[in-house]
């Protein structure tokens, strides 16, 4: 009987030691997988600068014992490992809004909704894209008039190129033919004369001519190569509709590798231990430019994230001297490459001053471009063309 108890408690003891060495040992395998936790948001404080004063102070033990309740406790194990059996079961995470096909890896139901409510509200839709492509040709026409190039950019979400593998169950109808019955931004904003880039169709007629995925399987995003095509696009543009001496933007031969970056923020949010059998490789531009750059603009750029791989192929060119970026129009980021700076004005200073500063920014600028992905289009501008026709007039701002 005593054997038996010190069995059943050598027992017990050794489950209670490998359940409490599982969360470590699952983060020294993985290196301790990034991304917020789904169904459980936390965050670590800033790793102390002077180890030893933060000793004295206890930063340090608050840092370590932060680290280790979000990378190495029960909580943290538990969360995954239920995402992980959650999505290899279902293939979904309704929750986050994200759902998986075979062909093409995650969706956002943000963009299959947007698609849907082109199809379904069509007419109304047409009719709201005519009055806001009116105001977005007047700004175009006033900043022409001082000699600057205006444009809008409509970023392009996974469905509105590649919608067949959603099929009936998830789009209007299905696929098939998806976009000779949806409302087009685009389309509306060409016939009014407006200075547009229309992201679907150009990668539309990009992966049928090439065969290159546009947007990687493990992301909501679309990849670092369309991003340059865009960007080459709008280069190619301004040179031939404003500025003939614009760079000339290269994205060189398309080279496959694991997706990285932006590239995995679908499967970072999932918040899974495995790469849940979304990850293949996806293309990557070799940017550059064309001849001497002889001259470098002044760019600002109104814009939400899908403009984030645009401005990347950009920078990455060489091919501005100072953009000024404003996310949702509401903050002001200066990237000045000829003072070697960068400086930040968040949303949470004055929205007025920032929007402000940036008329000023217009004012002194080359190129601006308004960007806004389809599912993002509903926003209107996000109220930069009401503004700006309120307060710029004649190079200047209006108080």
């Amino acid at each position: 009987m005593i054997i038996k108890n010190r069995i059943v408690g050598i027992a017990f003891s050794v489950t209670l030691v490998v359940l409490l060495a599982l969360p470590a040992l699952r983060w020294i395998a993985l290196r301790a997988p990034d991304g917020a936790l789904y169904g459980y948001s936390d965050s670590l404080p800033p790793h102390p600068h002077n180890p030893m004063r933060a000793f004295f102070d206890r930063s340090l033990q608050h840092w370590i014992e932060k680290n280790f309740e979000i990378n190495l406790g029960f909580r943290a194990l538990l969360i995954r490992s239920f995402n992980e059996l959650n999505f290899r079961l279902f293939r979904e995470a309704p929750k986050l809004r994200l759902y998986t096909t075979p062909t093409h890896g995650l969706y956002s139901k943000m963009s299959i909704e947007s698609l849907n409510d082109e199809v379904v509200r069509r007419k109304t839709l047409e009719d709201r894209y005519s009055i806001e492509a009116e105001k977005l040709l007047r700004v175009q026409q006033q900043l022409e008039s001082q000699g600057k190039y205006f444009g809008v950019i409509i970023g392009t979400s996974k469905p509105y190129v590649y919608p067949n593998g959603l099929g009936s169950r998830y789009l209007v109808g299905g696929g098939s033919g998806i976009f000779d019955r949806a409302a087009n931004f685009g389309n509306v904003l060409r016939a009014a004369g407006v200075n547009i880039i229309d992201g679907g169709p150009l990668l539309r007629k990009f992966v049928a001519k090439t065969g290159l995925e546009t947007h990687s399987d493990s992301g909501v995003h679309w990849n670092y190569y369309a991003g340059c095509i865009i960007a080459l696009e709008l280069l190619d543009n301004v040179r031939n509709r404003q500025f003939n001496n614009t760079p000339i933007l290269n994205c060189g031969e398309p080279h496959l590798a694991q997706p990285h970056m932006v590239d995995v923020d679908g499967l970072l949010l999932l918040n899974i231990w495995s790469n849940g059998g979304i990850t293949k490789p996806t293309p990557y531009p070799t940017i550059s430019t064309i001849g001497e750059v002889a001259w470098h603009p002044k760019i600002v750029f109104i814009g939400d994230s899908f403009s984030d791989q645009i401005r990347y192929a950009l920078q990455q060119a060489n091919s501005y001297s100072r953009m000024v970026t404003s996310s949702y129009f509401q903050v002001r980021v200066v990237d000045d490459k000829e003072n070697v700076k960068k400086n930040t004005d968040s949303v949470e200073s004055d929205l007025n001053t920032n929007r402000s500063k940036l008329m000023t920014d217009i004012a002194t600028s080359d190129i601006i471009i308004l960007q806004m992905v389809d599912y993002n289009v509903s926003r209107w501008g996000y109220d930069f063309p009401d503004y700006f026709l309120n307060h710029f007039s004649e190079g200047r701002v209006i108080d």
